[in-house]
């Protein structure tokens, strides 16, 4: 075992396609999506353009039934995991494929600004979105008023500095 090998891929993107979800034969849930992510480009006339790369992300058990329900096309993800190659046979032809294996998914909600992680090693724990959505426009007021949280409980003459 070597102590400086390191296989890691940190994406974010957005979803191409609604996830395939589906189960091995002995009952394994696995599911296949694509993201892209864009990285810019100056042209020769000064303009930018934004120049897409896809991946295919595949997620294992339960981190592949919990994504079932959250992802779908169009939406914006940070997929955390490793980055594997493989090869198999088709119409006699060798086809090679990579694919980043998630490990966490992170699923940005744009309607709401918030969040839902989706780890494979930890249950599915976000808020329920209607707490989500409250706790968003407590802080989304207090941005807007300029005060924070418990503001009005500090005495000034109380900081030490």
């Amino acid at each position: 075992m070597s102590l400086f090998d390191l296989n890691r891929a940190t994406l974010i993107g957005n979803v191409t396609k609604d996830p395939q979800l589906k189960y091995t034969s002995k009952g394994t849930a696995v599911i296949t999506f694509g993201i892209a992510t864009n990285r810019s480009v100056q042209n020769e006339d000064g303009s930018y353009k934004d120049l897409p790369t896809y991946h295919n992300i595949v997620a294992w058990s339960r981190l592949a039934e919990r994504l079932g329900k959250v992802v779908t096309k169009g939406k914006k993800v940070y997929v955390e995991g490793r980055i594997e190659n493989r090869n198999y046979e088709k119409d006699g032809q060798t086809r090679y494929v990579s694919e980043i294996v998630a490990d966490n998914v992170i699923v940005f909600d744009r309607s709401t600004r918030a969040t839902a992680e989706v780890s494979s090693s930890e249950e599915f724990g976000t808020a329920p979105s209607s707490s989500r959505k409250s706790s968003s426009k407590k802080h989304q007021d207090d941005l807007d008023t300029g005060t924070e949280a418990g503001a009005e409980d500090i005495n000034p003459d109380d900081i030490p500095f």
